[in-house]
């Protein structure tokens, strides 16, 4: 009974939301699948001041979303209103669908965060018409989200990259290079990696240096009180609200595989053929300079992006 109630008066609440009470701060944070998206936004909400759309832009999950593509393409300076229509409701918090409202209480809430993990495609889009949006890009080793993946199979993951080739503009704009590559590629590892490049290659055609904030999940783990200062600086948190956000990224960071590992220690679940693939798509995709044989990132974030 409560939960019928509460799915009814959820979208009138979040409609008064945006309407009589404006957020004063919107953040959406975008990720491969696997990559910390959750943990980062628990970081960000760790005093629960904000409505969480969990995972919007979902066409698996979320029926408004169900005619896209799992990683829909929309060139930035193309005008498309149905699409307009559907990400306005993602960036008012006016979304009315109850898996990606879940997290929330019948209340106001002061700020906005958007947690999504097929979005990477369509941000410059978004970002564009919607540029008071702060947007965070976190990465993490593709080797280590497609172990990951590779655990968790029967989840809502892009598992053909051939798939991106049936979109026209993307293919045109940005992967007629690679179609060869994207067609051949054959283990379930392959395919992932493939996917992370492309998602990532296109990212950081379309964005410059200070139009996003790139969070590392390995810095996230070795060095919270860096990272999280610098996210705390590009959101615009007061230093207080910062303070407890580290102090919750330290408390909260999980124990995992040794980050100093490397070579052929390192994801014994792939055999040393499909490993060298991997390292062989990275750098046919020009991102060999981010990661390589050990977990750790090679490269300082603000040196990624072009000026």
């Amino acid at each position: 009974m409560l939960k019928q109630i509460k799915e009814h008066v959820s979208p009138l609440v979040s409609h008064l939301n945006n309407s009589i009470s404006p957020y004063k701060e919107k953040v959406w944070v975008v990720g491969d699948g696997r990559s910390g998206t959750n943990w980062l936004s628990s970081i960000i909400n760790h005093d629960g001041q904000s409505r969480l759309l969990y995972e919007p832009i979902h066409p698996d999950k979320v029926a408004a979303m169900k005619r896209l593509h799992l990683f829909e393409y929309q060139r930035p300076e193309q005008e498309n209103a149905a699409l307009y229509a559907l990400v306005k409701l993602v960036m008012t918090g006016t979304l009315n669908d109850s898996r990606a409202n879940h997290a929330n209480k019948l209340k106001l809430y002061p700020r906005l965060l958007v947690k999504d993990i097929f979005a990477h495609l369509l941000a410059r889009w978004t970002t564009s018409s919607f540029p008071t949006v702060k947007l965070i890009l976190i990465m993490r080793h593709p080797f280590d989200v497609a172990a990951s993946k590779n655990q968790r199979q029967n989840w809502s993951w892009m598992t053909e990259p051939s798939l991106f080739l049936q979109q026209t503009d993307l293919v045109e704009d940005h992967l007629r290079p690679f179609e060869d590559l994207i067609r051949t590629q054959q283990s379930y590892f392959e395919k992932q990696i493939t996917t992370w490049a492309i998602i990532h290659y296109v990212w950081f055609r379309q964005f410059k240096k200070g139009e996003c904030q790139l969070v590392f999940y390995e810095n996230l783990c070795c060095k919270p009180e860096i990272e999280v200062s610098r996210l705390g600086e590009y959101i615009g948190r007061p230093g207080s609200n910062v303070e407890e956000m580290i102090k919750y990224a330290v408390s909260s960071a999980k124990s995992g595989p040794a980050l100093n590992q490397s070579g052929d220690e390192l994801w014994p679940q792939f055999s040393t053929e499909e490993k060298q693939r991997g390292h062989e798509i990275l750098a046919r995709f020009g991102l060999d300079h981010i990661y390589g044989a050990k977990r750790t990132p090679l490269i300082n974030s603000d040196l990624i992006f072009k000026n």
